[in-house]
């Protein structure tokens, strides 16, 4: 249970998998990130959309077919991306993610508390 005013401090892209050729920055997936949590009410997503906030004058993207997976994480179609935020445990309950090197550096893995991954659409 996550209680208080969480905020974020500080956002690290760990991994970037995506197409290269996408040219999508770490501004635009803080912006998708903020975009998928915006009609929640977790206090971890009201913190993503805060930072969103603080650090970008750029609106953020209609949120469609998201779906919540209580106590986990969630899923949303946002400007076409499929984007997934949650718990390390959503991750490989769903099959989204199997393996997690960024847990390889202690001092990383001691700071993260939620993961994501956003799929490229399909053209």
């Amino acid at each position: 249970l996550t209680v208080g005013n969480p905020s974020v401090k500080s956002f690290h892209v760990i991994k970037r998998s995506l197409d290269p050729d996408a040219n999508i920055s770490d501004d635009e997936i803080v912006r998708l990130l903020a975009s998928a949590e915006v009609l929640s009410s977790h206090p971890l997503a009201k913190a993503i959309v805060n930072y969103h906030k603080a650090e970008s004058n750029l609106p953020l993207f209609p949120n469609s077919k998201t779906v919540h997976h209580n106590g986990a994480g969630l899923s949303a179609v946002i400007a076409g991306y499929q984007v997934h935020i949650g718990l390390r445990d959503y991750f490989t309950r769903s099959g989204i993610a199997s393996s997690y090197p960024c847990e390889e550096d202690g001092e990383v893995r001691n700071h993260i508390s939620s993961f994501f991954k956003i799929e490229m659409p399909n053209d």
